[in-house]
């Protein structure tokens, strides 16, 4: 009975931008996540590959009361974005994509908008889901992560978590916040188990990466399945340095 009310409190709660959640570790992401947060003493959430702002909005939800940056270069999710990080002064939502260097680039929007990517689409991921294939392109701002402390809206003293959902584009983001990797206490990043993407890495190849870097799995939290075939084909790797 109180899971029935749950779910259908949080459809009615979604309709006006906030979310009731279970504190429960077990089931509950964002708790784990908001965990973390507190363990590192994150003062920074980094949201790149933003969507809608989704995951913001969670960890808001769960009681993150640090800033907030959230990047997003799809015109139509960065609107949304925009219109509920405007509801809270810790939030700032900007219109670009990340990666390797400053510049500009074509994104691949696709039609489920969630799928959008700098890379372009491989077939195995239009089979998995149709909806995502690709309907247009728009040119977008890149900039390099770690260009953000000249700007000031990334300090030297902060603590971040970095969560990069890209879309096979991680390791170029990655590579670009190389300047403020020694910063980043928590790391979320979307890892292929098989390609979905041209030139995308997979997850064997970004493992080691991280390792190397000095990151340590925490936990996976599983993504994108064929709903054919049950396989997994995207999961999000969260880490922490050490």
């Amino acid at each position: 009975m109180i899971d029935f009310f749950l779910r259908n409190f949080n459809k009615l709660a979604l309709f006006f931008g906030v979310r009731l959640i279970q504190d429960d570790v077990a089931t509950n992401p964002a708790i784990m996540l908001k965990r973390l947060i507190d363990r590192f003493q994150v003062n920074l959430f980094l949201d790149v590959g933003a969507n809608a702002g989704q995951t913001s909005l969670k960890l808001i939800s769960s009681g993150y009361k640090g800033r907030i940056l959230s990047f997003e270069p799809v015109p139509k999710p960065y609107k949304e974005l925009a219109r509920k990080a405007a509801r809270f002064s810790n939030w700032k939502a900007l219109p670009v994509a990340i990666g390797d260097f400053n510049g500009f680039v074509d994104v691949h929007v696709a039609g489920n908008l969630e799928s959008s990517s700098v890379l372009p689409m491989l077939e195995r991921h239009r089979q998995a889901a149709p909806d995502s294939a690709e309907i247009s392109q728009v040119k977008a701002e890149l900039r390099r992560l770690d260009s953000y402390l000249s700007d000031g809206l990334i300090q030297p003293e902060d603590k971040i978590f970095l969560k990069i959902d890209v879309q096979g584009f991680e390791m170029q983001a990655l590579n670009g916040s190389a300047g403020i990797l020694n910063q980043v206490v928590v790391l979320q990043m979307e890892l292929s188990l098989v390609p979905l993407y041209e030139g995308g890495l997979l997850f064997e190849e970004i493992m080691a990466r991280l390792k190397e870097l000095g990151f340590s799995l925490f936990t996976i939290l599983p993504g994108f399945s064929d709903p054919k075939t049950g396989q997994l084909l995207q999961m999000d790797g969260v880490f922490f340095k050490g």
